[in-house]
């Protein structure tokens, strides 16, 4: 390879699914959902493993929903890729776990947005979510699999984090992941659950402060901002989009980050090496694409949330709407 490219590449494998997900950054009318062909995922494969891509994380939609899913997780795990499989938990069974199991998958991620049925199933869209969510968990913890649980704070769970933190205690989770709920996708009829900054910040102390407080369970939060709240050393604060991983679409679109609206490029017309160098890339990859972020004291450090400045300022990336630096600078006076 005549360039470096990211090593983890978060592939949407489908756009059908079984929930109608409040906040979900892929959800698309029937008429626009496309799924790839078994032949065209075979290729892409291929390529991925050319280009020395080391760990896949399978996405959706819903991935299961692929009649052909083991057969895709079977191909990656025989050209040795690190496998992940984000799902929402409600279509696992004893057999799934069992098969997933016997193709030696690397994880399997549950999301769980709430800590009751009230709040997980309105926000997912589908009553009964939760109930099966955490049955899937149960099931997969029997079967030995590592299980990680994936959560984002918004208006419907901001006082649950605590009972979350109870469940995610009680089934020996492994690694708890937080994401920042974004205006897009469905979210953009939905904005009425997004956090202010002042909600916003409350969740990430908290979580700081049950990161210091409970070393057994890896906590990450996927928003360069929480870099500047949480002072714990075991994490990597900052965002690694552009820079460790890129996303890619059912069509083979690659964008910076999954809930980026934004393509950079599709897989079948570009070599990745090529995309990978382009300005866009280049700027997020050095902390530099946000503008205000890229004169910022904390740019090397921090840089912003690219996807939150898209999906508010479009592709004129003036600020991450959510900055932190005056009020972090504040608490230190």
């Amino acid at each position: 390879m005549s360039f470096c490219v990211p090593n983890a590449i978060s592939w949407s494998i489908t756009d059908n699914c079984n929930l109608k997900c409040k906040h979900c950054y892929s959800s698309k009318i029937d008429e626009d959902k496309y799924d790839m062909s078994y032949e065209k995922v075979m290729e892409v494969i291929r390529l991925l493993d050319n280009y020395g891509i080391f760990r896949i994380t399978l996405t959706g939609g819903e991935p299961l929903m692929r009649k052909d899913i083991f057969d895709i997780i079977r191909e990656l795990k025989k050209r040795a890729f690190c496998v992940e499989i984000n799902t929402n938990g409600t279509l696992i069974n004893k057999d799934i776990s069992k098969k997933l199991k016997e193709l030696d998958i690397d994880g399997v991620r549950i999301s769980l947005d709430g800590s009751n049925k009230y709040s997980h199933d309105k926000f997912r869209g589908i009553k009964g979510a939760f109930d099966k969510s955490i049955k899937a968990i149960e099931i997969l913890k029997e079967d030995n699999h590592r299980v990680n649980v994936t959560t984002i704070p918004n208006k419907l769970n901001l006082d649950e984090m605590s009972s979350l933190f109870n469940i995610i205690d009680y089934y020996d989770i492994e690694e708890w992941h937080f994401f920042r709920l974004l205006a897009t996708g469905s979210a953009i009829n939905n904005k009425e659950l997004i956090l202010n900054k002042e909600e916003y910040i409350r969740v990430m102390k908290w979580i700081s402060s049950i990161d210091k407080k409970n070393p057994k369970v890896r906590i990450s939060f996927n928003d360069p901002i929480y870099s500047l709240i949480n002072e714990n050393d075991r994490i990597t604060g900052g965002c690694g989009a552009g820079k460790l991983y890129l996303g890619m679409n059912t069509k083979g679109d690659f964008s910076l980050c999954p809930s980026m609206p934004m393509t950079i490029g599709n897989i079948f017309e570009e070599n990745l090496e090529d995309i990978f160098v382009k300005k866009i890339v280049r700027k997020a990859r050095n902390n530099s694409l946000i503008e205000e972020c890229s004169v910022c004291k904390y740019k090397e450090k921090c840089g912003g949330c690219c996807s939150a400045s898209y999906s508010i300022y479009g592709n004129d990336f003036t600020e991450d709407p959510f900055c932190i630096k005056d009020i972090i600078e504040g608490e230190k006076l």
